[in-house]
């Protein structure tokens, strides 16, 4: 049974692979943009770099990452930090 946990150092590489897999309007993104790594990068690894704390991952029973939630607790502050960082 899935299970939701906080995030951990190291859950980096399953967050964006997740992000790759589910962002194409749910679907796999692989090949829409020239860098794969482009999903991740901006829409989930800013938000546990700045706000580890408001992470939570979805783990299955064997260990893997299957989903997550990743928030900021002040929007303003997250996107100038986002632009200069």
């Amino acid at each position: 049974m899935p299970h939701i946990r906080p995030f951990r150092s190291g859950d980096e590489p399953a967050l964006a692979e997740v992000r790759l897999r589910t962002a194409d309007a749910g679907a796999d993104a692989t090949g829409i943009f020239v860098d794969d790594d482009l999903w991740g990068e901006v829409f989930v690894l800013p938000y546990v770099a700045r706000h580890p704390d408001l992470a939570v991952v979805v783990e299955t029973d064997d260990g893997r990452v299957a989903g997550y939630i990743v928030g900021t607790d002040d929007t303003r502050a997250f996107e100038d930090w986002f632009a200069t960082e």
